[in-house]
């Protein structure tokens, strides 16, 4: 054989051939770092309320708890009158000023008037009472007024007296000038308290003797008493007889 010849010039780029089969794969990269957390999303909207369940069984009742104490009862109103009265009682142990005249006796001498007012106490039965004022004014030199507390039997006129310390002595103002407010007491505070019998009608009685022109006034009564644990001041009206707070 001969010598080899000289290389020739490349020859042009042939077309581009098929494409190969797929490659098996690769082996699995190392896992990547965690990525930082996403913001949170919108809340959703709720869910539609589901079905009522059951009730469930009934419990046991509880013990039954102590009974409440009873609130005081209230004070009775007062019993009308019709205002002051006059007229005649039996005496008993009555001692007025003038004389022993009954407590509703109304008697009349010449000029000088000596007038006698009955009012009624419409207290409750159970109720002490403790103390009873009559307030009035005395500017005369030859009149005064007085004032008892008793009571009577429904079946019987004949007045007991409930002041422990007066008694039937009919408590007054005197001869003397007492221009000022006079406070006469019939039922001493610091007394045993009179409790109320309701078989019996309790009374106040007041007498007045003012010669003219003289002036002799009456305004009222104030009577404390107390009634289931509680106190009350009552002031009662001579020209009406009516009690109030």
């Amino acid at each position: 054989d001969g010598a080899d010849g000289a290389r020739g010039p490349q020859g042009p780029q042939g077309p581009a051939g098929n494409d190969g089969a797929d490659g098996d794969d690769g082996a699995d990269g190392a896992r990547g770092p965690q990525g930082n957390a996403g913001s949170q999303g919108p809340t959703g909207p709720g869910g539609s309320a589901g079905a009522r369940g059951p009730a469930g069984p009934r419990g046991a009742a509880g013990a039954q708890g102590p009974t409440g104490p009873s609130g005081a009862a209230g004070p009775q109103g007062p019993q009308g009158d019709g205002g002051p009265t006059s007229g005649r009682a039996s005496s008993g142990a009555t001692v007025r000023l003038s004389g022993n005249f009954s407590p509703a006796q109304v008697q009349r001498d010449g000029t000088n008037n000596l007038r006698t007012y009955v009012c009624g106490l419409g207290l409750p039965s159970g109720a002490r009472i403790t103390s009873i004022v009559a307030n009035g004014y005395d500017a005369a030199t030859q009149g005064y007024f007085e004032a008892s507390v008793w009571r009577t039997a429904y079946n019987s006129f004949a007045p007991q007296y409930i002041s422990p310390t007066f008694g039937g002595t009919w408590q007054n103002t005197g001869l003397a000038n007492r221009p000022n407010r006079t406070d006469l007491i019939i039922y001493r505070a610091g007394d045993v308290a009179h409790e109320v019998d309701g078989n019996y009608s309790y009374k106040i009685g007041f007498g007045i003797l003012c010669p003219p022109p003289e002036w002799v006034q009456v305004s009222g009564f104030k009577l404390s008493y107390s009634l289931n644990g509680q106190n009350y001041v009552r002031t009662i009206d001579p020209m009406t007889c009516n009690m109030t707070n």
